[in-house]
């Protein structure tokens, strides 16, 4: 599995709309979440983990 790969399927797990904490930082790529369907870019993880340190 790429890191690519990764990062989306563990983005895909940690959802912002859904509001569920985020514990990485890392996340580099949009990502569509599997319950609510919305598309997230890193700028909106990063800032909603920003917020929740």
């Amino acid at each position: 599995m790429t890191k690519r790969q990764t990062q989306y399927r563990l983005a895909n797990e940690l959802c912002v709309t859904c509001n569920v904490g985020l514990e990485r930082s890392d996340y580099f790529y949009a990502m569509i979440c599997p319950l609510c369907g919305r598309k997230h870019s890193y700028l909106v993880i990063l800032k909603y983990k920003g917020q929740f340190k």
